[in-house]
């Protein structure tokens, strides 16, 4: 009886150990990159136009989904494209752990979403998700090749970016597109906190 008892112990010991390895494959990895105003701060910054960069919020508003929230202040003036490898990097790095593309999403806000798309340009694969929220613009279409499945947000009201449309039309590596026109009248501000006009596509897009 010992003998059957040890070898059902270590039979849900192994299961116990696959589940853990299974769950971890299974786990959401969310890279968040903030606007330019975030850039060199220690705490969260305040726009005269359009107040409080909540940046601890969003990432607690994300967080709080029970993902893996990957994400800093950024140093001032950073270099899209130096800071974009090291996104991909990262992708990569969670790639080769066994994490599986789809479950690799990156979320990119202002400049932030300007690195996102540079990254998915260097990253090269279609199943990494990716959420644009107010980054593009018609004059920048020709700066972008996008790969992986986009989810395009902008604000109706926002004097510095629009629709995307015309960058995924150049981007054959797009697998999926969607995009939504937000009527907050927020402006370019619609992104400084979690409001859940972008909070919940977001998610919706990580989840699907």
């Amino acid at each position: 009886m010992a003998t059957s008892l040890r070898t059902s112990k270590t039979i849900l010991f192994l299961f116990a150990l696959l589940f853990v390895h299974l769950s971890s494959f299974a786990q959401r990895y969310v890279f968040y990159l903030h606007g330019t105003i975030v850039e060199g701060t220690t705490t969260d910054p305040i726009s005269e136009s359009y107040g409080r960069y909540e940046y601890a919020n969003i990432i607690k508003a994300l967080k709080q989904y029970g993902y893996v929230v990957i994400s800093e202040r950024r140093a001032a003036n950073t270099i899209v494209e130096s800071y974009a490898l090291k996104v991909a990097s990262q992708i990569d790095s969670l790639k080769k752990t066994g994490v599986k593309s789809d479950n690799i999403t990156v979320i990119g806000a202002s400049k932030g979403a300007g690195i996102a798309m540079r990254a998915s340009g260097f990253a090269k694969d279609k199943k990494v998700k990716y959420v644009l929220m107010a980054g593009c613009n018609d004059e920048d279409a020709g700066r972008y090749d996008l790969y992986g499945q986009i989810l395009s947000i902008y604000e109706k009201s926002d004097p510095f970016a629009g629709s995307c449309n015309a960058i995924k039309k150049r981007s054959p590596g797009v697998s999926k597109y969607k995009e939504i026109e937000l009527t907050t009248g927020k402006k370019h501000g619609f992104i400084y906190t979690p409001i859940s006009e972008w909070l919940i596509p977001a998610v919706n897009w990580i989840e699907k």
